[in-house]
């Protein structure tokens, strides 16, 4: 399994599930990055990052705040997001 990450405006959901161009999904998270701490959050130090549990509230909402230094792309850091799981064998 892998995330596919997309815009919002680009999704249409229907009870969880999105087909974009013959593959199946299934909506993980949305992703929001918020500039200070938030309740419940977890240190991932080998990924210099901070998140929370969105398997366990209710949309699914994940803060996600990057650490100085975190060497991801600007658009990762800066971009809320839509995450989906899709089968890599297609």
């Amino acid at each position: 399994m892998f995330l596919l990450v997309a815009r919002m405006e680009a999704i249409q959901l229907k009870f969880g599930l999105a087909d974009i161009e013959g593959i199946q999904m299934k909506y993980n998270h949305i992703g929001i990055l918020p500039t200070e701490r938030v309740t419940g959050e977890i240190d991932l130090p080998h990924l210099k990052m901070t998140v929370n549990d969105h398997a366990n509230n209710l949309f699914g909402i994940q803060w996600q705040r990057y650490w100085e230094g975190a060497r991801y792309p600007e658009l990762v850091k800066t971009v809320p997001h839509v995450a989906f799981e899709a089968d890599a064998d297609g």
